[in-house]
């Protein structure tokens, strides 16, 4: 086991506990193993409402963008459909006009 934010081993955390041991003795050692594990366990529980707080930021901005989104796109085929032009039809005329303004600068 690694832990990845200290960079730790299953072996230097036995040599650790074993160190702990030797100079705060048993009793001692089996407060501070429960104040580590309660402080752990805090900072998982702060970790994972830090994490459930963005994602629902995150929710929330993709949804207040997509309506707007959505409006604007459905808008843009309401502009197509009454000019009489598909997407395909005005590809063809954008790529038309591209290629005569590359020929008039080329020349």
């Amino acid at each position: 086991m690694t832990l990845l934010f200290l960079d730790i081993s299953g072996g230097e955390i036995l040599f650790i506990a074993l160190v702990a041991l030797i100079i705060f003795g048993p009793k001692q050692a089996g407060a501070i193993a429960r104040k580590v594990g309660k402080t752990v366990t805090e900072l998982r529980k702060a970790t994972s409402s830090i994490k459930d707080e963005i994602m629902k930021e995150d929710v929330e901005m993709t949804q207040s963008i997509s309506k707007p989104l959505q409006e604007i796109t459905e808008e843009a085929e309401q502009v197509n459909l009454m000019y009489g032009l598909d997407n395909e039809e005005q590809l063809n005329e954008e790529n038309r006009d591209k290629k005569e303004t590359d020929r008039a600068t080329t020349i």
